[in-house]
Formats: structure tokens, sequence, C-alpha cells
């Protein structure tokens, strides 16, 4: 997400922004200028206020507008010449850490400054966002050998994912059972896609039908449990990645 401020930009394009309280820009456009609408969801049509809306210029890198839905969800942003896309970033606090959320967009296409453009956008919990191909709306899991395993083959560890409670979004999460690719492939030692929220998390070696001892690999200094709960690492969780977690593995 191109969460930037973005101000040397809007300078060379003399683009006034809003991003008060009383919503965004919601002026009348000239002949030169269009507008771009729309209403932010989650999976069940209920509103979400307080979205960061990125209304990002197409030509200048990391330039644009911001505005933050209101209270139905929506928002209208003026846009004059140029090429546009938006983008939308929900900010929200889970188990006691803060997460950044991309959102889903339902019409991911680029769209003229001078026109009259409608962008909405969903809270998914799953699935890849076509704004940022080879990125998802689940978390990213991270797998690590001990460093006195004999365990190569990473693609032979089956992990299970039992939630504890709700997911980030409030719903109701299902076991999710998983292993990672293989080498040589861009899912080697990594997991993608997990719906973000608590888990209780165990792992079998498929070879050998054995059970393996886990713990969280970026607090090293825990002991290796046949079961961990963990959460995925967010914003404010001190960690070098947001919405992932590092899972090390042993069968000693």
């Amino acid at each position: 997400m191109r969460t930037h401020i973005f101000i040397y930009a809007l300078l060379i394009l003399g683009i006034s922004c809003s991003n008060s309280d009383d919503g965004p820009n919601e002026g009348t456009p000239g002949n030169d200028s269009g507008y771009v609408y729309g209403k932010v969801t989650d999976m069940e049509g209920n509103p979400l206020s307080g979205v960061t809306i990125y209304i990002d210029n197409s030509i200048f890198y990391n330039s644009g507008i911001t505005a933050t839905t209101k209270a139905d969800g929506t928002y209208k942003v003026n846009t004059p010449q140029g090429a546009w896309k938006a983008y939308a970033e929900l900010s929200t606090i889970y188990n006691g850490t803060t997460y950044h959320i991309d959102l889903h967009p339902a019409k991911p296409e680029g769209f003229p400054g001078t026109e009259i453009n409608e962008r909405n956008f969903i809270w998914r919990t799953i699935g890849e966002n076509p704004l940022n191909p080879g990125t998802y709306y689940g978390g990213l899991v991270k797998i690590f050998k001990d460093p006195n395993s004999d365990i190569y083959d990473y693609q032979n560890i089956e992990f299970t994912f039992t939630p504890i409670g709700d997911l980030i979004d409030g719903s109701v999460g299902s076991v999710v059972i998983r292993t990672c690719g293989a080498p040589g492939t861009d899912f080697y030692q990594l997991i993608h896609n997990v719906p973000i929220g608590r888990y209780r998390i165990t792992a079998k070696y498929l070879t050998t039908g054995e059970t393996l001892k886990l713990r969280d690999d970026y607090f090293t200094n825990d002991p290796y449990e046949p079961e961990i709960v963990m959460d995925f690492f967010g914003a404010s969780s001190g960690a070098n990645c947001e919405n992932c977690m590092y899972i090390a593995f042993s069968e000693l």
C-alpha cells in the first residue's frame, strides 16, 4: 500500500487535498476535473468508517490524495486531470495489536481524473490482492528449521492452524491445514494466505507421521512444544514484518 503523505508530488500537481474529520473533499468538480466516490464494507455489507482511501497518481510515483470514509462507509474525492488508481487501507486493533489491512477493490482498474468514477472496497480475509499481485489478504507464515534438525524437505511438513476465538474481522474461522511449497518455488518455506487470527498450531512430518515440536521463531528463546498458540505480527508488534508469523520446527 502506498501510504506516504505525498506532499512533494501534490505541490507539483497543484492538488488541494482534504483529510479532515469532516470527511473527504466534496467540492464541485470543474471542467478539467472529475471525482471518484465509493463505499467500503465488510463481507456482510456493513459499512466501515475511518478507512483511509488513497487516490494515487499513476504517472507521478507515490503521489496522490488521501481521504477517510465517513460513518456510512462512503467517500468522495475530486480528481484533476491525470491517470489515477484507488486503494483502501483499514487500521484495526486485534488482541491488543494494531494491524494495517489492505482492502479488496471491487474494480481495480485505473481511471481518468476528468470523469466520474466509482470504486468500492470490501474487507476480505483471504485472496490475492489484484492491486499488488503476489500479495494476499491473509497472513504469511515463514517456516524455519532448528539448526540441529535433520529435516530439510519442508514441503512434507503439514501444519494445522486451529482458530482460537474470532478472526480479525469478527467472523468465525475454520481449521486451516497447509504445507509450504517445494524447493525452487515462490512458496518454499512459506505458507501464504492464512486468515489473520489467533491460532493453536501443530505440525506433522508426513514422511514418517511424526509429530514435530514448534516454537515462535521470532522469540528464539522460547522452548519447543508439541503445540503453540500464536497471533500474526501486526504494525505495533515490534517485529520486522507485518501480518506474518515465524515458526521453527524440530523433531528432537
